[in-house]
């Protein structure tokens, strides 16, 4: 007991790195996920498990936490952006979520930070983030094989079944087929950690048996697959690619992977592809509105309706799926070139084959076509973990 005591706030840091992919929150609604009459999580402040977890983790490391914090210098470009964060909550009509989304953004900071410095062991986060994800993969294939959940919505699988409206589907020789969620909001967001996962896990040395670091990588990546999130798929064969070359045995898994990643423009529907062009529109309107500073950080979803012509439909309210157009509409020109220096950093500081550079990597081709990993709670500790593992001793 002694012992568990001592180590108590390494413990809560290890829960929330394994409970943040998990869909195991509480909403708070606020008039803005309500007016358009549907349930927006761009519009509404959520409270998850892993909130708690890290948040009982950095009062119990608080007093070290703040000695470090206080005598640390941080990179320019990053305290710009978080500066244009700040400035979105003085000015934003949206106040109770911009808020939050400022808070969020503080508390990732202060993950990172505390995984740079040694607070926990990273061999321990690292073995709670592969013990998560493959648990999410291996309930994803669950999904995919049964056509159906699983009946665990206590621990956040959401309400899922192949001949719903609302569940993400494929279709191939006329036959539709449920894409699985497994205990995440989504399916690409299934995809992005299994993709993680699988570098992780095989790249890391933390697994040191061999056998079971095939079989773990072989799990994710049936997950990743089996998701058919395209992003994912083409992110992992340019990751591939850059990092370890044509050379090696991987140009075999990459050529499987390219003959995928191409069919799947025939096998998956198109009924999204003209949202996303209005969503482009939307975004070349708004930047040119506030092209210097945006409009505010958290604001895309709440500022959108006032960007088009077009009476647009609850399920519409979404962010544009690019990370990069969403930061430079809502942090502008500045916004983005901080931003880009930030991403430049980190890349200076790895080698062309160190393990993460190409988590690092497969997450900037995702967000060249999806918003999660900027607008969500389990992509924005996805993509925080990933960075502090580039920067960390």
């Amino acid at each position: 007991l002694k012992y568990i005591l001592g180590n108590l706030p390494q413990l809560f840091l290890c829960c929330f790195v394994f409970f943040a992919p998990f869909n195991i929150s509480t909403v708070f609604y606020t008039t803005s996920s309500l007016s358009s009459g549907f349930f927006s999580p761009y519009l509404s402040v959520n409270i998850y498990l892993a909130d708690m977890c890290f948040l009982f983790s950095m009062l119990l490391f608080a007093p070290r936490l703040i000695k470090l914090f206080a005598c640390q210098t941080f990179q320019r470009s990053f305290v710009v952006l978080l500066g244009l964060a700040l400035l979105s909550v003085l000015v934003s009509s949206n106040y109770p979520v911009v808020v939050f989304y400022f808070l969020r953004l503080l508390g990732f900071l202060f993950f990172v930070f505390m995984v740079r410095f040694g607070f926990v062991k990273k061999k321990l986060l690292i073995l709670a983030f592969i013990s998560s994800v493959s648990l999410l993969a291996f309930l994803g294939i669950l999904q995919f094989i049964f056509q159906s959940g699983l009946g665990l919505s206590f621990f956040g699988e959401p309400n899922i079944a192949a001949d719903s409206l609302s569940t993400a589907k494929f279709s191939f020789s006329n036959v539709v087929f449920l894409r699985p969620y497994s205990l995440t909001l989504h399916p690409n967001i299934l995809a992005g950690f299994s993709l993680v996962g699988f570098f992780v896990t095989f790249q890391s040395g933390v697994i040191k048996n061999e056998k079971l670091k095939y079989l773990l990588s072989a799990v994710l990546l049936s997950a990743l697959v089996l998701s058919f999130s395209r992003s994912a798929t083409l992110a992992l064969l340019i990751s591939l690619l850059c990092v370890f070359g044509v050379k090696s045995r991987l140009k075999y898994v990459m050529f499987f992977l390219l003959i995928l990643f191409v069919s799947s423009f025939f096998i998956i529907e198109r009924s999204g592809i003209s949202e996303r062009f209005e969503f482009l529109v939307i975004a070349r309107e708004m930047f040119f509105s506030a092209p210097f500073l945006g409009v505010g950080a958290g604001n895309f979803t709440a500022a959108m309706q006032d960007f088009t012509v077009n009476k647009l439909l609850p399920w519409e309210f979404q962010p544009v799926h690019n990370i990069y157009l969403l930061v430079l509409c809502e942090m502008g020109i500045v916004g983005l070139l901080c931003l880009i220096l930030f991403l430049w950093s980190l890349f200076k500081k790895l080698g062309r084959h160190s393990f993460p550079i190409a988590s690092l990597l497969s997450l900037l081709i995702i967000g060249l076509f999806d918003h999660y990993l900027f607008t969500l709670f389990p992509g924005q500790f996805l993509f925080s973990f990933v960075v502090a593992l580039v920067v960390s001793k």
